[in-house]
This record gives structure tokens, C-alpha cells and sequence, in this order.
């Protein structure tokens, strides 16, 4: 079975590392003073904190990746794969997940993963499946990795104010 991977940037991932593990990025957005940026690949965590710091009083919003930039990303590899997996960042953080799945409901081939993670622990879920996969065990067998909670993972902001104004924490 040949399957592709997407993950999106808040994998930590920039599209030419995704690449690298023969994976595919699919960019979240960032909004910053009114200019759009595709995180992952025309902003990463350095440029974002060299703005930050030039201006702690920003306008920064962070949104899920437009349907129209999913769609193309998945179309790229639609007839060329048997499966596309998805995993994007946290539920809790994000309405990427419930956007993805709505658009991909009615297309076999796409299973986007229920994520509760971020990060590290996203990417380690991937390996886990990836290696799950070439040791021969069955697609439903190793999606299952993706529901095995493997570790916790606490991350400390370096900027709480950032999340504050762009809706992922509250002010309290």
C-alpha cells in the first residue's frame, strides 16, 4: 500500500524538512499586521520571534490552512497514492482537524487523524506509524498508533501574550 503523509506546521517542521522524511507540509496561517504568511514556509518560529521582538504591540492572528490550499496539497498526490494521512495540530488548539475532516468526509482515501498533539509528539506518532507500516502490519492496525497516548508533553510559550492576542489562551 504506498501512503502519503501530510503534517502540518505545527509539527515544528519547516515544507523542506517534511520533504525530507518524504512527507508533505501543509501550512497553517499566521496574519501579522495585516500581511499573511504560510507558517512553515514563508515564516518560521526565528522570523516570527524577530517581528515579536521588534514590536511586543504586533497584531498577530493564527488561523487553520484555507480549504483551497488543503485541497490543492491533497490533489497533488490523490491518483498517485492509496492512502493520504493527515495529522494536524491539536483539537484543542485548532478547528484544522474538524475543518479537514469535513472537507475529505466524502474521500475514502483521506484519513485525517483525530489529533490531540503538537509538536514533537506528533512527529513521533508518524515515525511509530511509518515504521509500524514497513514492518508489514496492516493500515487499521497501525493507525492505531495515533490513538496510543505515548507521553505528555508540556510547553512552556515564550510568548504568552502572543497566544493571549491570537486566541489560543485566555487572558486569565
Amino acid at each position: 500500500m504506498k501512503i502519503k503523509i501530510i503534517v502540518d506546521s505545527s509539527s515544528g517542521l519547516l515544507k523542506n524538512e517534511a520533504e525530507a522524511l518524504g512527507w508533505e507540509l501543509m501550512p497553517l496561517q499566521s496574519e501579522i499586521d495585516g500581511k499573511t504568511y504560510q507558517n512553515g514556509i514563508n515564516m518560521d518560529i526565528d522570523k516570527f520571534e524577530e517581528i515579536w521582538r521588534a514590536n511586543r504591540k504586533v497584531d498577530a492572528l493564527t488561523f487553520a490552512t484555507p480549504p483551497g490550499i488543503a485541497e490543492e496539497i491533497v490533489n497533488k498526490y490523490i491518483n498517485d497514492y492509496d492512502k493520504i494521512i493527515i495529522y494536524g495540530i491539536s483539537t484543542e488548539l485548532s478547528s484544522q482537524v474538524s475543518n479537514l475532516k469535513q472537507l475529505f468526509a466524502n474521500n475514502e482515501k483521506i484519513f485525517v487523524v483525530d489529533s490531540k498533539k503538537l509538536s514533537y509528539s506528533l512527529l513521533r506518532d508518524v515515525l511509530l506509524f511509518e515504521d509500524a507500516i514497513n514492518e508489514g502490519i496492516s493500515f487499521e492496525e497501525a493507525i492505531k498508533i495515533f490513538d496510543i497516548p505515548h507521553e505528555r508533553l508540556l510547553l512552556v510559550p515564550k510568548y504568552n501574550d502572543a497566544l493571549v492576542k491570537g486566541g489560543r489562551l485566555s487572558k486569565s
